[in-house]
């Protein structure tokens, strides 16, 4: 890939979690132009339930990733 910045981004939570629980995000894609891109991110528990959305708007810099960097 290539090093994305966000510029803007909005974040809810719905529920708390416990120390120790498992929780998995998963991003989509929602939109992408040459320089822009829309995500969205959905953080759920193990048994399915919404925890925090993320929506974010990153600007694509076309700069490869270099090994060893985040």
């Amino acid at each position: 890939g290539s090093i994305a910045a966000l510029i803007d981004g909005h974040v809810t939570y719905q529920v708390a979690v416990k120390q120790g629980e498992t929780i998995t995000a998963r991003a989509t894609e929602v939109s992408r132009t040459r320089k822009l891109a829309v995500y969205r991110m959905d953080v759920t528990r193990a048994d399915g339930t919404l925890v925090a959305s993320l929506t974010g708007t990153v600007y694509l810099t076309g700069r490869p990733i270099e090994d060893g960097a985040p």
